[in-house]
């Protein structure tokens, strides 16, 4: 079973629609399909898909998935949603969240002929991020061609960096707009996205806006030729060197101008990077 992390840098640019589209793909090629929504506290695929129900195997201590369908195929759901009820917020400790979502993937029984495990992720790089990435085989990252998303999504690539966990690629979501009158095609965003060359990242999909997507959830025709190929030639950072990394922390800090607040985060980050 090979495990996919769904990430991006910060929330609203697509991710759960990119899962989505990915897992009604690979369903029409034939694959076996789970789906785990791992954004503890923003879990969202039941909207689409129906929360179907889940079982408690007692006798292995173990979870057993939802049967929903996607179009016409079947694939197994697995999701926070299933246990806490609609609306109520997820107020948890930092270890909470890290100890569930590991505890949602491993105390899942599977079938045991999937073909992919998607995990959505939670935005960002937040406690259960940094231990659910451990578990993965890879990790497709979607953003938005502007600035702001990409500048957020830099911090999770270097988290797989950190984790030497491949990268298949990026996923640029809502990038065009098609005027279905004149056919015209808008840009909305103006990032040029160079630091996915500077990386050298693979461009998985670039993916229009379009208002059935916006009813529907997902895209019903993808091609995989790019994720195919992708798997079998991801992206694994080398990890930076340790010393440059302290030397540009203390450059930062050095030009922060001092606080009481700031001093005790500087003695915290001297203990993690050392002096």
């Amino acid at each position: 079973m090979e495990k996919i992390a769904i990430m991006s840098g910060k929330g609203g640019v697509g991710k759960t629609t990119v899962t989505l589209s990915l897992c009604n793909a690979l369903l029409k090629e034939g694959y076996k399909v789970g789906v785990l929504d791992a954004d503890l506290t923003g879990a969202n695929i039941y909207n689409v898909l129906g929360k179907g129900e889940i079982d408690v195997a007692e006798d292995i201590n173990m979870f057993l998935p939802a049967e929903v369908k996607l179009g016409n195929n079947n694939l197994q759901l697995m999701s926070l949603a299933h246990i806490i009820a609609d609306g109520e917020p997820v107020l948890w400790e930092d270890l909470d969240f890290a100890s569930a979502a590991q505890q949602l993937l491993e105390k899942t029984k599977w079938d045991k002929n999937t073909d992919f495990l998607l995990i959505d992720v939670a935005p960002g790089t937040p406690p259960e991020n940094q231990v659910i990435i451990t578990l993965m085989d890879s990790v497709l990252l979607v953003t938005l061609p502007s600035f702001l998303s990409d500048s957020n999504l830099i911090r999770s690539v270097e988290l797989c960096r950190e984790f030497k966990i491949p990268i298949l690629g990026v996923v640029n979501n809502l990038t065009h707009y098609e005027c279905s009158k004149c056919g015209n095609i808008d840009y909305i965003f103006e990032s040029k996205a160079s630091w996915i060359e500077d990386y050298n990242l693979n461009v998985i999909w670039n993916l229009p806006i379009k208002k059935e997507i916006a009813k529907r959830g997902y895209f019903d025709t993808l091609s995989l030729t790019e994720f195919h190929k992708s798997r079998k030639s991801p992206t694994l950072l080398k990890p930076t060197d340790p010393v440059f990394k302290r030397k540009a922390v203390k450059f930062a800090l050095k030009n922060i101008r001092i606080t009481k607040v700031m001093k005790g985060a500087i003695k915290a980050k001297e203990l993690f990077v050392g002096k």
